[in-house]
């Protein structure tokens, strides 16, 4: 009997690590680092359009390397700012949700950016977002891939810059 509950015990331990190891999140592989660039603007936020026409809001990037992702989809400027950029929102809602996270980094007239997407298991995947900066205020994503540079895919959105202030803090606990 001991020995049929030590089996039972060692199966289940070895399953729950198993499964531990499979729910594990990616980590992020651009490294945080300060912006030295003045390639793009970082006192609002980014947004592109969908194919309606509608506003699609993205993310602030700051200074310090960290992208916040507030996605939403309105059909005005207003709409998002008030609804979506609400401080208790920010707070409540995306501050403490690692898929809002990200970094980026800018070298030369190339912009890379790297969020958290929900994976096929129950972990959290990154994907790299890669790009052209088409002035300190526009940049157009052109390709998306895994880190490891896997999943190529096609990609064509512009991003354009609007002005918003006060931004929402870039403290989080998921990039240090």
């Amino acid at each position: 009997m001991k020995k049929t509950v030590a089996i039972v015990l060692a199966f289940f331990f070895l399953q729950a690590s198993s499964c531990k190891k499979l729910c594990e999140d990616d980590t992020i592989s651009i490294i945080k680092k300060e912006n030295e660039s003045s390639k793009l603007r970082t006192d609002g936020y980014y947004y592109h359009c969908d194919t309606d026409g509608r506003f699609i809001f993205d993310f602030f990037l700051y200074k310090n390397g960290i992208l916040f992702r507030v996605t939403a989809v309105e059909s005005t400027f207003e709409d998002y700012e008030r609804k979506i950029l609400a401080f208790d929102n920010i707070q409540r809602y995306y501050r403490n949700k690692k898929k809002f996270w990200g970094t980026y980094v800018i070298e030369n007239d190339t912009i890379r950016y790297e969020l958290y997407y929900p994976g096929s298991s129950c972990a959290m995947s990154t994907w790299i977002m890669e790009g052209i900066i088409l002035n300190d205020s526009t940049f157009h994503i052109l390709k998306s891939y895994k880190p490891n540079k896997s999943d190529l895919q096609k990609e064509d959105k512009i991003y354009h810059f609007k002005l918003y202030s006060p931004k929402p803090d870039s403290t989080n606990p998921y990039i240090k």
